[in-house]
């Protein structure tokens, strides 16, 4: 460290990280260690993206180097830390050190909350001014209308294209549009159903009219450590606009998280751009989730009030495969006496989705996801409005009981 540029040192490693495709870098030096900060927005794979920015450290390092170091952020906030000293990451690479004892006992992955000491004054550091960002991606769109007595099966297509913005710290503005090029969905018994329904009318929108599918802000915060909140406002899906919050705890490791949410909402008009409905509902729902690091599994489980009224479990289980698809089912058990119309009598909520990654349709690596779901029939039963950016999705991937589950991507 003597013998180099401290400033010229770290400011060749942001360069570097950035050109890899990393956003939100910063880099530091105390004279003994290198430590990094970055959001993986160019892997599908957390291990990957750890392992290509921990091998430009080591390039870098000097001799004498302590420990590397490399902070994974999301939403401007530090949460996976991964620390190895230089000697050891480089036998492991070279194929000198086992695999099982790198694993077990030379690479150090926890959780934090700053990437360094912040009371220390002695860090000499580079980092990416914060400013707005906007990313833009299109949709195919795929939507099915099921058992309608009026035809077996129904479809509608098209495209939504959608832009984010990290308006401020922790804050994120999403809009997607729906562009639908064909639509043959029509039921005739939806217009014997009350407009006072949760879900029944669907079918109301999903003719070929143009509208904002989603138009809102979603504000995600640290409480502690491993425990993070949320609030979002605007339009949540075609049907319906509100505000809701959400609180989420990891403990341990992260393999099982729990926490509750609630949701405020009023129904939007069909075929109609930002018209409101005199119709409002509200659900609070309690989750927890655990995750079965052999099959590399997720459960989660709901309980509490549903939008319709009706009180009672969803459960959800998904499996991810090593081609990062993720298969998933659901099933809900509510109390359905005070729910309206004779057909929700009784019915328990369920269905299957998919979660493709555009990866598969590229020549390149990608973190995007998209996301396809099936339901039998449409009911009022077990029924949310979704949530872009839940908190789950925000850090169960950056917890240390699922990064480790594939600690062998960092070679790749």
């Amino acid at each position: 460290f003597r013998e180099r540029d401290h400033k010229e040192m770290i400011e060749k490693i942001y360069a570097e990280i950035r050109e890899a495709g990393f956003s939100d870098v910063s880099a530091y030096t105390d004279g003994r260690s290198l430590i990094t900060e970055f959001e993986n927005t160019r892997y599908l794979s957390n291990q990957k993206a750890i392992g290509r920015v921990l091998r430009i450290l080591l390039y870098h390092s000097p001799s004498d180097t302590e420990e590397l170091t490399a902070v994974l952020r999301r939403r401007d906030m530090p949460i996976l830390k991964v620390s190895v000293k230089p000697d050891h990451l480089e036998k492991f690479l070279l194929g000198k050190i086992p695999e099982d004892i790198f694993y077990a006992k030379l690479i150090g992955v926890k959780v934090t909350k700053q990437a360094i000491n912040s009371q220390e004054k002695n860090y000499i550091q580079t980092k990416t001014k914060r400013k707005l960002r906007f990313d833009f991606s299109i949709k195919p769109d795929l939507e099915v209308y099921w058992n309608d007595p009026s035809g077996f099966l129904k479809y509608r297509t098209g495209i939504k294209p959608n832009i984010t913005a990290n308006i401020w710290k922790g804050a994120l503005a999403y809009a997607r549009y729906d562009i639908p090029f064909y639509s043959n969905i029509y039921s005739p018994s939806t217009g014997a159903i009350p407009s006072d329904v949760v879900r029944s009318d669907i079918s109301k929108y999903m003719d070929k009219s143009y509208s904002f599918d989603r138009l809102m802000i979603n504000q995600a915060f640290r409480i502690s450590e491993k425990s993070f909140g949320r609030l979002s406002l605007g339009y949540f899906e075609k049907m319906y606009a509100g505000i809701g919050g959400e609180t989420l705890y990891f403990p341990g490791e992260g393999q099982m998280a729990f926490g509750i949410e609630g949701d405020l909402v009023r129904k939007r008009e069909p075929q109609k751009q930002f018209e409101l409905m005199d119709f409002n509902r509200y659900s609070v729902l309690s989750n927890f989730y655990y995750f079965y690091p052999g099959l590399d599994m997720t459960l989660h489980a709901q309980y509490g009030r549903f939008l319709a009224g009706d009180i009672g479990w969803m459960l959800d289980i998904n499996r991810q495969y090593a081609t990062g698809v993720i298969l998933g089912v659901f099933w809900s058990f509510t109390d359905t006496e005070d729910v309206p119309l004779s057909f929700n009598k009784d019915y328990n909520n369920k269905g299957v989705y998919l979660k493709m990654p555009l990866r598969m349709f590229l020549p390149r690596d990608s973190n995007r996801m998209f996301n396809y779901g099936v339901s039998p029939w449409t009911r009022d039963v077990g029924i949310t409005v979704p949530h872009w950016q839940d908190l789950f999705g925000l850090g169960k991937d950056l917890m240390p009981a699922k990064f480790k589950t594939k600690l062998d991507e960092i070679k790749e």
